[in-house]
């Protein structure tokens, strides 16, 4: 069913709608950043700021009261340098291993792991705990199968490079994209709808023959939990640092996790480019454009800074400032780099600023996007 989209003067996303689910609602503050967003179910996330735009609270409420609280903390340079509030469950990392690398940042050993790469630089094989995991790639070094002992995992893109489908021991799961974003998955047991905003990783709502339920983010976009249809949450989610992940409470289907990327239950998430292994807290691959990533290690996830900064497409690290706003590289990840309708990446700023491409005016503008129907309600 169709989608439709609201905005305000400012050209900022102010609702997003759905039948038969009722509108999504968004609002700012005079300065631009998303103050509250709310969710059909009821679920509503606010955002608080200091005086330098630097995100410092998400407050979750259902119809009935809070959920919880997530508050942040910067030093003078801007790093954040801790969370608090009732939902900073925070994974511990162990203690890191000794480690072995070649002249071009290879991982060849880390603990009891042992490493191999193919001539371009992806990991081919990693033998520990006496089984092995083999890696095969196609020509443009995409994986495209996984396999040790207990795992059998095959994936297949199409002709933008996007994964069109992937089948992970035995279970298929074939995508349908609005840009580089998921809308709708086509699973064994049936589709999943998602609903989104223009901007780049950031689930709404997922529907399914067994109801509806929505997402509530971090700082980073990472899910921390999701709400059903009376505010209630059913499952939560728990990072370390670099996106090693835990769940608790009911068993969910739901992919999109840390930073809002897809955990395939491989051992891997998919970063769009690339594919990224949270125990070792590296891609493994190199990064597809080399220096232009920012980094000398082709290897490294947004230079070991994972607190705060995101890689939506596998390539490269933003920052987030404020309520999410991309520093240093907003023009360079709009609507060109993702793929999605929106120029603003993030929750917050200038969210929004380049969607509906409508003359200036005053009041609220409308644009419908027509969508597959989704299995909502």
């Amino acid at each position: 069913s169709p989608v439709a989209y609201t905005y305000d003067a400012a050209s900022r996303l102010r609702t997003i709608t759905q039948a038969p689910l009722s509108p999504v609602d968004i609002q700012y503050d005079a300065v631009g950043r998303r103050t509250l967003l709310t969710l059909p179910n009821q679920v509503s996330t606010e955002y608080q700021y200091d005086p330098a735009s630097r995100l410092t609270a998400l407050i979750y409420r259902n119809a009935l009261g809070p959920l919880g609280d997530l508050t942040y903390q910067y030093d003078a340079a801007g790093n954040r340098i801790a969370v608090g509030g009732t939902f900073a469950r925070t994974l511990l990392p162990d203690s890191v291993p000794s480690a072995t690398y070649d002249p071009a940042n290879r991982q060849l050993q880390v603990g009891d792991k042992l490493m191999t790469f193919d001539g371009n630089g992806n990991l081919a094989s990693m033998m520990a705990g006496g089984g092995t995991t083999t890696y095969t790639w196609d020509s443009r070094n995409r994986v495209t199968s996984i396999s040790d002992p207990s795992l059998g995992a095959s994936f297949g893109y199409d002709a933008l490079g996007r994964r069109a489908a992937k089948m992970i021991n035995g279970q298929s799961i074939t995508f349908l994209y609005d840009g580089r974003d998921i809308i709708q998955e086509a699973r064994s047991t049936g589709f999943v709808g998602y609903l989104r905003t223009l901007t780049i990783d950031e689930a709404l709502m997922r529907g399914d023959t067994s109801g509806t339920l929505g997402y509530l983010a971090d700082a980073l976009r990472s899910t921390v939990g999701l709400a059903d249809t009376t505010g209630a949450l059913p499952t939560t989610y728990t990072y370390a640092p670099f996106g090693e992940t835990g769940d608790n409470g009911s068993a969910s289907s739901n992919s999109f996790q840390f930073t809002g990327r897809e955990n395939d239950g491989t051992g891997l998430y998919y970063f769009r480019g690339r594919y990224y292994h949270p125990l070792l807290q590296r891609f493994i691959s190199e990064d597809p454009i080399g220096f232009l990533g920012s980094d000398i290690n082709y290897f490294a996830y947004v230079w070991n800074s994972p607190t705060g900064f995101v890689d939506p497409a596998g390539f490269w690290g933003f920052g987030i400032v404020g309520g999410g706003t991309i520093a240093g590289g907003l023009g360079s990840l709009g609507a060109a780099a993702t793929g999605s309708a929106g120029g603003g990446v993030f929750t917050g700023g200038t969210e929004g600023s380049n969607v509906g491409g409508l003359a200036s005016g005053g009041g609220i503008r409308r644009r419908t996007r027509v969508r597959p129907k989704l299995p909502f309600g």
